[in-house]
């Protein structure tokens, strides 16, 4: 039969070819541009968020971080004299988006940032500018000139910072660490999870794919998040487009893991649906990559479509949501609650960012994400907790079923069970000892019950014992006085010796002071494929030993 991937298995190469290509972007992708050295600066900077922004048509007054509307070119003007205590060598950091940047101080160009002709993308993706200004224009009036690169309908200008790196990076680092830490918390537990899900995946089907899912939407969380600050920016900024192909990446395959969790939890006749939805996703992202490498279409240029299949993946999800019943379900509710806010979100930011030019996106849809996780994944905590419940209380139902309850052998249930996964499988290299005790019953009527059975416990342990020196061993008590024992030796094997060790054993051994010794009956087969069709023709030819062996001792007494 022709086996099919599932879901998770796909979901988990696409995640390795993901880190494969962000792997070659990184090191393809290191001298697009060229940065100053970094100097050792006085720990103080100024934040400019009140500028004004110019060209020979537009004039504006904004305050950053803010997005204007789309110009070819636009200018900001920074005097350094009025900061003439902020440090002995003054750096300039800023965040660029999809232009070439040029800093000026009157006529002369100091600075250039702009897309080299072997970059993977046209535009050159969103960088980090990091100029330390010279010594003699540190009181000179800088002209910052934004070339843009992609037509699109605005420009989104970042914070511009003045003083010492050390100060900015600083602050930065200081105000996004929370952020950060958690981000990587985020990754650090997906690398973890699917690591044990790649080496133990039974482990996973049997308790929960929800926590792969789960880490999968924290690692995609982790990875749209991340490049969007400025201190984890910083760290990239000799490869930059790693950053951009990691964030738009990571937008594309947003709604995956929400449909992973939704297609478990719900009516299975909607999988093929959801298979839909994740095969579109994945399709999208080879598409708008492809696209972007060929730089026919790049990523931001796309991003309206990517918003909108957002939006209607997540309403596809919440139809089907409503659609299932809820009697039938009960996860339907917790589900709802938890998707509805991240679906609000979204069109939330979206609105905002038309209205204002003003991107929320990250705060609102890292908040609902995380409440969701949240949700999400108490109750597959629970739902694992209800599955160790389950399975122990099988497990000890199963025990109680097929183990005797006086030597704690497998009893005649686990011989029949056992037998039965033998039934269509031809005889193999195994010897079958088909064993009685004697004088059990006048022990028992005797004595009593109770010496009887200290005699079967006795003999159960010696057995027991003995197995353990043999590979695949088996001793089952299939009634009062019987036991049948399985040794799976080749036909040379000295079966004989084996048994009168064993009596010697048991012959030396006493009850108690009334009962000495303890001596059996047996009769051996060896399960050969010329002679018996299955391993019952080999037990019963045994049987049949076993009480012409019986009958001989009692004509002996």
């Amino acid at each position: 039969m022709r086996k099919t991937l599932e879901i998770s298995q796909v979901t988990s190469y696409i995640i390795v070819t993901m880190l494969m290509f962000f792997i070659f972007v990184f090191v393809y992708n290191s001298n697009d541009l060229e940065y100053q050295k970094y100097l050792k600066q006085e720990e103080k900077h100024v934040n400019f968020a009140d500028v004004y922004i110019y060209n020979d048509s537009f004039q504006e007054n904004v305050t950053l971080p803010t997005s204007i509307p789309s110009q070819k070119e636009f200018k900001i003007d920074v005097d350094l004299s009025k900061y003439e205590n902020y440090g002995h060598v003054k750096t300039i950091l800023t965040k660029v988006w999809y232009v070439n940047f040029y800093i000026y101080a009157g006529e002369e160009k100091l600075y250039e940032s702009v897309v080299s002709k072997d970059s993977l993308t046209r535009s050159g993706g969103y960088r980090i500018i990091d100029f330390d200004v010279p010594k003699k224009h540190e009181n000179s009036v800088l002209t910052l000139v934004y070339e843009r690169t992609l037509d699109l309908d605005i420009n989104e200008i970042s914070m511009i910072y003045l003083g010492s790196k050390a100060s900015i990076l600083k602050e930065r680092i200081s105000d996004e660490f929370p952020i950060v830490v958690l981000n990587l918390l985020f990754l650090f537990l997906f690398v973890l999870i699917l690591i044990v899900f790649v080496m133990n995946n039974i482990f996973f089907r049997k308790m929960e794919n929800t926590f792969l899912h789960l880490a999968l939407m924290g690692m995609i969380l982790c990875l749209y998040i991340l490049p969007q600050m400025i201190s984890f920016d910083y760290l990239l900024k000799e490869h930059y487009l790693l950053a951009c192909f990691i964030e738009f990446s990571s937008l594309i395959l947003m709604p995956l893991p929400v449909c992973l969790i939704v297609k478990d939890r719900l009516d299975v006749k909607f999988n093929r649906l959801f298979n839909y939805f994740i095969m579109f996703l994945i399709i999208s992202l080879f598409v708008q990559t492809a696209f972007t490498l060929l730089k026919i279409l790049e990523y931001r240029e796309a991003l309206p479509f990517t918003q909108i299949s957002i939006i209607f993946s997540m309403i596809a999800v919440v139809v089907l949501i409503l659609i299932t019943d809820g009697k039938k379900y009960p996860a339907k509710k917790e589900l709802l609650l938890t998707i509805v806010p991240i679906i609000l979100s979204v069109g939330i930011a979206l609105g905002y960012y038309m209205l204002y030019g003003v991107v929320i996106f990250k705060e609102l849809i890292g908040f609902f994400g995380l409440v969701f996780m949240f949700v999400q994944g108490r109750t597959a905590i629970n739902n694992i907790v209800n599955y160790q419940k389950d399975k122990i209380k099988n497990e000890t139902y199963k025990f109680i079923a097929f183990t005797d309850s006086l030597t704690n052998l497998p009893n005649r249930a686990a011989h029949n069970q056992f037998l039965k996964e033998f039934q269509n499988k031809t005889c193999e290299s195994v010897w079958v000892l088909s064993i009685d005790l004697d004088n059990l019953k006048i022990t028992n009527d005797k004595y009593g019950h109770n010496k009887g059975d200290k005699m079967l416990m006795l003999f159960s342990d010696v057995v027991s014992e003995f197995l353990n020196d043999y590979e695949n061993g088996k001793i089952f008590r299939v009634g009062g006085d019987e036991f049948i024992v399985y040794l799976k030796e080749d036909k040379d094997f000295n079966v004989t010796e084996w048994i009168n060790t064993l009596q010697d054993r048991l012959e030396d051994l006493s009850v108690d002071e009334d009962v000495k010794g303890i001596f059996f009956s047996v009769g051996a087969c060896y399960c050969d494929q010329k002679r018996y069709d299955n391993l019952e023709d080999c037990l019963i030819f045994a049987d049949q030993k076993m009480y012409k062996e019986k009958n001989e001792r009692k004509r002996m007494r």
